[in-house]
């Protein structure tokens, strides 16, 4: 009130004693010049002509003269004042002045500045009467910008805060001009672990820190701390006026939970002071994302599968009855042909070729589901490299000089002991090679070729293959699914070629279990590059075997000669292809159609009667395993020693641990190649 009286007093005084008119204007200038806010006179009728403001009056406007400042407002009142806020402002003026014993009006209302930002003004005028100009309004004028942001930022917060409460029960106002965080609710298990923060003059990175380390998951904290941080949250906050991120945190029972934090911005400024940090916690509904989450991936997964597993039984079924087909049909002209000799060759020829089809596509197929179950180890033991040329030269001359092709194979190497899993790297550049000459024409060539680069890793070296061919090549749109399952680009119909679609994605899943790499170079009509690149460790000098230690022997039939043999088989055809075959070789056989009979014949017989065995695996009655314990569990030394070899149709390598675990000597993959199985009786016998 009594600002209002010293206002009024000195427009009394501007009025009655000064007696305002032109004259008497600078001696109003002298005193008004000298006031700590704005001041200004104008006409209370007609167009409100301003007669008189103050130097302060102009600074709150944005102007640096008389002339900017006519040019900004006419000169007039009604120019002054924003025009969404003119016709308020008046009726306010009008209602004061009828209200007021003193013709005192207190309005608030926005100018707009020469710069064209807006200001609010605290209008305290007087309406006095001068004989020079009738009716004016003497203003003293305080820009009350500052206290209107802050109201509405007011505002704004409760605004935010109300809105927030219906979910989060732990709601902060965080002031950055006072460095503090103000609790504005603390009713929840968050709450209570902050409440230790606020005790003291702590600041808001004090009480966020302390928070941080106290409960924050340390894999979380430093990003809690980040987007805690003011720097932060300004940069987000200009974006998003509210945004949240999710943390873990430890409760006082140190079991984790999941919290989010919400940051509301509640000001329009471009350096805004105050934010709304809001806290809940979110474990339940984490969870259940989570799960809802797992759901739908196993919900993809088994869509995916259920796709992979109709494509498998559609490739599978196309290319398993290709072969049979053939088998089934030379086998129906070889008993027509009986009589002719050369013609029952030739079917029985074709029979063997597509049988050979078809169990590459088996061992294909099974090799796929080792190394995508996760179940493929590698076993990885000194190698000589010097021999690898000699032995690719070997393995695929035949094949190539039986299509008219040219191969060529070279290496230059420096480091040829290596250690490596030999069986596998040899399976890589197998279907790489074996491809090679699939798909080159005759006439064309195949070329290998091994060198060594430099290498980075100590103990080390690194070795580049590459399988250059003049084949067919491969289309630009097919090279990204080269790596596919059962993926072709021609069809085993339509290149006349038969093919497994596996080859390649096998390759490609055995580097990648090796660490190497492949890059193919292709163009159809004018061949194929295939170049890849393993590292292996360096071996030492002595680590290798001699050459005079792995002679394969000269003939194993011979040897075996006069040996009798316990053959363990329950079907009764498979029985039949191995009694006949080994019979043919010069070897005595027996045999068991299950374990335990082969068991009973054991104990009976006596000792050292049979040489070795041949164990199936899946038998009725006694399996082989069980069978193959028993027999070593027997009371007599020498029937209990007896080399027992498993002959089963399980290939993969943990059949040959659970054999080798269940006491037995060797193992031999159905089907039955009679050399193989020869050798392998011939190691277990010594």
């Amino acid at each position: 009130m009594g600002t209002s009286s010293a206002y009024s007093d000195f427009s009394r005084y501007i009025a009655d004693e000064l007696t305002l008119d032109g004259q008497t204007l600078p001696a109003v200038a002298q005193i008004a010049d000298h006031l700590p806010g704005g001041f200004f006179i104008y006409r209370a009728y007609g167009d409100e002509e301003i007669l008189y403001l103050n130097k302060n009056m102009l600074r709150i406007c944005g102007c640096e003269s008389m002339e900017q400042f006519s040019g900004l407002t006419g000169g007039t009142f009604r120019g002054l004042v924003h025009p969404e806020d003119y016709e308020k402002s008046e009726i306010a003026i009008r209602d004061c002045i009828d209200r007021s014993e003193g013709n005192l009006d207190y309005v608030e209302y926005r100018i707009r500045r020469y710069d064209g930002s807006i200001r609010w003004i605290m209008d305290y005028g007087h309406l006095a009467h001068t004989e020079r100009y009738g009716n004016v309004f003497c203003v003293f004028a305080d820009d009350s910008t500052d206290k209107n942001l802050r109201a509405e930022q007011d505002r704004r917060a409760a605004q935010v805060i109300r809105g927030l409460s219906e979910e989060y029960n732990s709601i902060y106002l965080i002031d950055f001009e006072l460095k503090k965080m103000l609790p504005y609710s603390l009713n929840n298990e968050v709450s209570k672990s902050m409440q230790y923060a606020f005790s003291g003059a702590r600041s808001y990175e004090e009480t966020v820190r302390d928070f941080a380390e106290k409960y924050v998951v340390p894999e979380d904290r430093e990003m809690y701390l980040l987007e805690s941080s003011e720097a932060r949250i300004r940069q987000r906050a200009a974006a998003e006026r509210i945004y949240g991120v999710t943390f873990r945190r430890y409760n006082e029972a140190h079991i984790m939970e999941y919290v989010r934090m919400t940051i509301a911005r509640v000001d329009d400024a471009e350096r805004y002071s105050r934010i709304v940090m809001a806290y809940k916690d979110v474990t339940a509904q984490v969870k259940q994302a989570q799960e809802e989450q797992r759901l739908r991936e196993e919900v993809a997964r088994a869509d995916a599968a259920s796709r992979a597993k109709t494509a498998f039984l559609f490739n599978m079924s196309h290319d398993i009855r290709t072969p049979m087909n053939a088998i089934l049909g030379y086998a129906d002209l070889a008993l027509k042909h009986l009589d002719d000799r050369e013609r029952l060759e030739e079917c029985l020829r074709n029979i063997g070729v597509s049988g050979g089809y078809l169990m590459d596509l088996i061992n294909n197929v099974l090799e796929m589901a080792r190394i995508e179950s996760g179940t493929l180890e590698l076993k990885e033991a000194p190698d000589d490299l010097s021999l690898v040329p000699e032995h690719w030269s070997a393995i695929y001359a035949e094949e190539a000089r039986k299509k008219g092709l040219t191969l060529t194979v070279s290496s230059e190497l420096r480091h040829t002991r290596v250690i490596r899993d030999s069986t596998k790297v040899e399976e890589i550049f197998l279907n790489i090679i074996s491809n090679a000459i699939k798909y080159t024409p005759a006439g064309g060539s195949v070329r290998i070729r091994a060198r060594e680069l430099p290498c980075e890793r100590e103990g080390y070296a690194r070795y580049e293959t590459a399988v250059e061919d003049t084949g067919v090549g491969i289309s630009e749109e097919f090279l990204p699914h080269i790596f596919e399952s059962f993926s072709r680009e021609r069809n085993s119909t339509e290149s006349r070629v038969m093919g497994t679609g596996l080859g390649m994605g096998i390759v490609k899943r055995l580097l990648d279990r090796m660490g190497g790499e492949i890059r193919i170079d292709s163009k159809p009509g004018a061949g194929t590059c295939v170049t890849v690149t393993l590292e292996h460790p360096i071996a030492a000098e002595d680590a290798l075997p001699s050459a005079a230690a792995e002679e394969e022997p000269a003939d194993e039939a011979e040897r075996l000669k006069g040996r009798r043999i316990l053959l363990a088989e329950d079907n009764e055809l498979n029985r039949e292809i191995a009694e006949e075959l080994l019979t043919d070789a010069g070897l005595l056989v027996e045999s068991a159609e299950d374990g335990a009979v082969c068991v009973d014949k054991l104990s009976k017989a006596d000792a050292g009667y049979y040489d070795a065995i041949l164990m199936d695996i899946q038998m009725p009655n006694m399996d082989g395993y069980t069978a193959a314990r028993t027999i070593r569990a027997l009371a007599e030394p020498k029937k209990a020693r007896i080399p027992i070899v498993a002959m089963t149709a399980n290939a993969f390598e943990e059949d040959r641990q659970k054999a080798a675990e269940a006491g037995m000597d060797g193992f031999a993959a159905k089907p039955i190649r009679i050399r193989r199985l020869l050798g392998e009786l011939e190691r277990v016998l010594g």
